[in-house]
């Protein structure tokens, strides 16, 4: 009998355990599957992921983490600040929520929507991974805080973090 630890769980709003959809990343297929918990797939989403291959090594390189992290937050873009170097508001650039994941080390990495969905799939973020508008709807459905996010390399980042570590 296989176990469930409680990272696999939430309550819904009678506090019964209910068992979460997951979510997974391949670097190497752009594509993103969310799994039903028993393993069916519920959803395939084309996505774009960092622009540089290999595992995120620090803030500002580019480069999509690697590994299992779980979404610690829903959040809406356009109350957020603009930025005065881009010529678009937030909300415009990350599409209408932003799935914030807990990655360990690192900040402002999430799944997110785009004013760009036609560089969709491709490396061309700088670091989060992003579906179109639409596709983003659908996820959020799909998803929420506490559901399991396991990000797989492309044979390229694994040759870069080898190259980078060597």
């Amino acid at each position: 009998m296989a176990t469930v630890s409680a990272q696999d769980v939430s309550t819904d709003s009678t506090g019964r355990a209910v068992k979460l959809n997951q979510v997974v990343i391949s670097k190497r297929d752009m594509r993103m599957i969310v799994l039903r918990p028993t393993g069916d797939t519920l959803a395939v989403f084309r996505i774009a992921c960092g622009r540089n291959y290999g595992h995120k090594q620090r803030e500002w390189d580019c480069r999509t983490p690697e590994g299992r992290f779980v979404i610690a937050s829903v959040e809406d873009p356009s109350v957020w600040q603009k930025d005065m170097a881009k010529t678009e508001s937030p909300g415009e650039v990350y599409g209408p929520r932003f799935f914030r994941l807990k990655t360990p080390g690192f900040t402002g990495i999430g799944i997110h929507g785009t004013s760009k969905p036609e560089l969709i799939p491709g490396r061309i973020t700088m670091g989060c991974i992003r579906l179109s508008n639409k596709d983003l709807y659908v996820f959020s459905k799909l998803v929420g805080v506490d559901t399991e996010v396991s990000i797989l390399p492309d044979k390229n980042d694994t040759i870069n973090d080898l190259l980078t570590n060597y």
